[in-house]
């Protein structure tokens, strides 16, 4: 059985996994943290992401940390660590999706 060699064109193609549109985007991972006064909750949103998406899944993310992600002593630390993190990557993400 022979493969079919996929166009050029369509070598780097690849469907956002929020709006399901054909982007040569990146993968883009960012996490989340909920702060309760006794507990704890985290989410990660992963993923090949398209330009809109990944700003608007980085800006939700990072409002939701600096406004919910304090409320407790170990989300206190964790939150501390995921703000930078994200940033950090969101903008390897921005650069590597300007050369795309």
């Amino acid at each position: 059985m022979e493969i079919a060699a996929r166009p050029q064109s369509q070598l780097n193609t690849f469907y956002c996994v929020f709006c399901g549109q054909k982007t040569k985007g990146e993968h883009l991972e960012l996490n989340q943290n909920t702060g309760m006064l006794l507990a704890r909750q985290e989410r990660t949103y992963r993923g090949v992401m398209c330009r809109p998406c990944a700003k608007k899944t980085f800006a939700k993310v990072q409002l939701h940390n600096l406004f919910f992600g304090w409320w407790g002593t170990i989300s206190f630390f964790v939150t501390a660590v995921y703000l930078p993190l994200n940033t950090g990557r969101y903008i390897k993400f921005a650069l590597k999706s300007d050369k795309v």
